[in-house]
């Protein structure tokens, strides 16, 4: 609820196997990660969420909505997850 990073996984896209130069529009780029949520994360309700980072520089790129509008914090939400202790 206060928005702190609980967890992350942070990886060159497919391992550094498949580079963004290659993807084309509209292609779908399967990359798993796996999250380890640390064993004193309190229980409750977190958003997981998703965003790409520019190549060398480290700042996060900028992230459009399907209508062309930059999304906030340049991050896609994609659901929640439950801790339960």
């Amino acid at each position: 609820p206060q928005g702190r990073l609980v967890t992350q996984d942070d990886d060159l896209p497919q391992a550094g196997n498949y580079p963004t130069p290659s993807w084309e529009a509209g292609q779908i780029i399967w990359d798993d990660h796996e999250l380890v949520i640390p064993e004193n994360a309190p229980a409750g309700t977190y958003q997981l969420a998703v965003g790409l980072y520019e190549y060398g520089g480290g700042q996060r790129a900028q992230t459009l909505s399907g209508d062309g509008e930059r999304v906030p914090d340049d991050r896609i939400l994609l659901g929640t997850v439950s801790v339960v202790h």
